[in-house]
């Protein structure tokens, strides 16, 4: 899936809380009570409410990646202007760049 946040409406929260399901839905829950013990800044309270409230967000994550369910078919792009084409090229041809990116079609756009 790509790196695209995804807010879910989470049930029976006044108001209705909303997670994104890239922080919270594919964790694990070990994981999450991990990230929330160890790099989480937020409070008591909100660490409480977001383990309660990550059952359905981890549900909600699944039926994303069974459904492919908003997940665009396509982007929009526009043309690079022409001052950047050396910039590109040069990127292009850098090692790291090249061996980061080998399996993946690419584009500057």
């Amino acid at each position: 899936m790509a790196n695209q946040a995804v807010a879910v409406a989470v049930p029976g929260s006044v108001p209705a809380v909303r997670h994104l399901v890239l922080i919270y839905g594919i964790l694990t829950q070990g994981e999450l009570n991990n990230y929330l013990e160890v790099v989480s800044a937020d409070t008591e309270d909100k660490k409480q409410e977001i383990k309660r409230s990550w059952p359905a967000a981890a549900d909600a994550f699944q039926n994303l990646v069974a459904t492919g369910e908003a997940l665009p078919e396509s982007i929009a792009t526009s043309a690079l202007p022409a001052k950047m084409d050396d910039y590109s090229q040069k990127v292009r041809q850098n090692p790291a760049f090249a061996k980061t990116f080998a399996n993946y079609p690419i584009s500057f756009e």
